[in-house]
C-alpha cells in the first residue's frame, strides 16, 4: 500500500487570530423597512398619476381629491411591515362622495393600478437596492 507523503504538507496552524462578528440585523431590517415605505410611495404616486390623468373632469374637483399614503406601520419592525401584507400598505382614492358612481361609469383607478401591476417588481427592486447601499 501506497502512503500519502502530502497530507502534512497541507497542515496549518493559526495563532493569535482574532474573529470580530458584527450582528446587522437590524440595521438590514431597518434598511429594507425603508425600502418598502419608500416602494410603497412611489407605487402610490405611480397609480395617482396615471389616475389623475384618466380621471373624467366636469369641474375637476374630483381631479384635484385624487391622492394617496403609504398606511400601516412605519417603523415597528420588519415583521409588520414586510412580511405581513395587512400592515403596510399604499391607498390611492379620494374622499369626495360621487367617486364611486364615476369609477362605476368611467373607470379610472382600477385600470391606473391594473397598468402599474408590470411595474411593481421594478419599482420595489429599485428601492430596496437602494437603501441597502
Amino acid at each position: 500500500m501506497t502512503q500519502c507523503i502530502w497530507k502534512d504538507f497541507y497542515k496549518w496552524t493559526a495563532t493569535n487570530v482574532k474573529i470580530k462578528i458584527t450582528d446587522n440585523i437590524s440595521k438590514i431590517k431597518q434598511q429594507i423597512e425603508k425600502g418598502t415605505y419608500n416602494g410603497l410611495w412611489a407605487v402610490g404616486a405611480t397609480i395617482h398619476r396615471d389616475a389623475v390623468e384618466n380621471v373624467p373632469v366636469d369641474t375637476g374637483r374630483l381631479r384635484a381629491s385624487l391622492g394617496w399614503d403609504v398606511e400601516g406601520n412605519r417603523g415597528g419592525g420588519l415583521e409588520d411591515s414586510v412580511h405581513t401584507s395587512e400592515k403596510s400598505s399604499v391607498v390611492v382614492g379620494t374622499n369626495v362622495e360621487y367617486a364611486e358612481k364615476i369609477e362605476n361609469y368611467k373607470p379610472y383607478l382600477r385600470p391606473a393600478l391594473d397598468r402599474t401591476k408590470p411595474k411593481l417588481q421594478r419599482i420595489f427592486e429599485k428601492y430596496i437596492k437602494e437603501a441597502l447601499k
